[in-house]
C-alpha cells in the first residue's frame, strides 16, 4: 500500500486533500501533519511515496522543510509537490526547485490537477524505488564478488605459501639424495622423432657420480657433452617424453665406463626426467660370480 504525506498547517486544507486522495485512491494511506517540524519526523518514521508539502507556514516553512527532507540520502528520492496559496510565480518555482520539489500546484486546489500529479509522483517513486533496489542488488553482487576475489586471492597466497615451501623441501631432498637427477628436454626433428635432449636441471648427486659440473651442462644437449652417446638411448628416452609412460632399465654408457639402473618419467610434456643409480659396483661384482661359476662348473 502507498503512503502519501500532506503538511499544511491549515485542518480544512487537510481534510479536503484527504478526501480527494481517499476518493481517487482507495488503497493509499493518507498521513497528515499540521507543523514542518513535525512533518519532518513523520518523513523519516514513515517514509511515504509522495509528500504534499504547503510553503507558507509558520515556523518552518515548506522550502525549508523540503530540503531537509531531501538532505536525508534514504528519503532524496521520495517526490514533493509543493500546494500552496502563494502566486505562482518564476521566483518561487525556482525556490522549489532549488529545494528539491518535483512539481507545483496552486490553491485552490483541482482535483483533476492534484490526481494526475499524485499518479504521475507514484510512478515516480515506483520507479526511483526499483532504480534503488537495481542499484542494491548491483553493489550487493559486486561486494559479494570483491568478497569472493579477496578469499581466493587469500587462498592463493596461504597455496602459493605451501608450494613455495613444499618446492623448499624438495629441493632440500633433491640436493641431498645420493641418487643422480636429471631433468631433460627431449629436442625433436621435422617429422617429430627424437634427435637429442638438452639438459635442463640435475642435482649434486649427478655431479658427483659423473664428473661432469652443472655450469657445463645447463642449456647444452646430451650429443654436445657425450657426443657417443647411442642413438637407442635417445630414442628410449624420447619414448617417455612423448608418451608420458615411467620406464625403468639398467644402461651402460661407454662414455662413463659406467652402469646405472635408471627409473625415467615425464614431469612435462616434451621433458623426461632420470632418477639414475650407479650399480657399477654391482655388475662387476655379478661378473665375477657368473666367472666363478663357469671355472667351477668346468673343473
Amino acid at each position: 500500500m502507498a503512503t502519501i504525506l500532506v503538511i499544511d498547517d491549515k485542518i480544512d486544507n487537510l481534510i479536503a486533500i484527504n478526501a480527494i486522495i481517499s476518493d481517487a485512491f482507495p488503497n493509499v494511506e493518507v498521513i497528515t501533519s499540521t507543523s514542518g517540524e513535525e512533518g519532518v519526523k513523520l518523513a523519516i518514521s514513515g517514509e511515504p511515496d509522495v509528500i504534499l508539502l504547503d510553503i507558507v507556514m509558520p515556523g518552518m516553512d515548506g522550502f525549508e522543510v523540503c530540503r531537509q527532507i531531501k538532505g536525508i540520502k534514504s528519503l532524496d528520492n521520495i517526490p514533493v509537490v509543493f500546494v500552496t496559496a502563494l502566486k505562482e510565480s518564476r521566483e518561487n518555482r525556482i525556490r522549489a526547485l532549488n529545494a528539491g520539489a518535483e512539481a507545483f500546484l496552486s490553491k485552490p486546489i483541482d482535483d483533476t490537477e492534484l490526481t494526475a500529479q499524485i499518479r504521475a509522483m507514484l510512478k515516480i517513486r515506483e520507479a526511483n524505488i526499483n532504480k534503488r533496489d537495481e542499484k542494491q542488488r548491483l553493489e550487493s553482487l559486486v561486494a559479494k564478488r570483491t568478497e569472493n576475489l579477496e578469499r581466493e586471492l587469500r587462498e592463493r597466497i596461504a597455496a602459493e605459501i605451501l608450494l613455495r615451501k613444499s618446492e623448499e623441501r624438495f629441493r632440500l631432498l633433491i640436493e641431498q639424495m645420493e641418487q643422480s637427477l636429471a631433468v631433460h628436454e627431449i629436442i625433436l626433428n621435422d617429422t617429430g622423432v627424437p634427435v637429442d635432449y638438452r639438459f635442463l636441471d640435475i642435482n649434486p648427486g649427478f655431479e658427483k657420480h659423473t664428473g661432469l659440473k652443472r655450469e657445463n651442462l645447463i642449456g647444452r644437449t646430451v650429443l654436445e657433452v657425450l657426443p657417443n652417446t647411442e642413438r637407442y638411448w635417445i630414442e628410449r628416452y624420447g619414448e617417455v617424453a612423448l608418451t608420458g609412460t615411467p620406464a625403468t632399465f639398467d644402461e651402460f654408457s661407454r662414455e662413463l665406463n659406467r652402469y646405472y639402473s635408471v627409473v625415467a618419467y615425464r614431469p612435462q610434456k616434451n621433458q623426461f626426467a632420470t632418477v639414475i643409480t650407479d650399480i657399477t659396483e654391482y655388475k662387476l661384482a655379478e661378473k665375477k660370480l657368473l666367472t666363478s661359476d663357469k671355472i667351477y662348473n668346468h673343473v
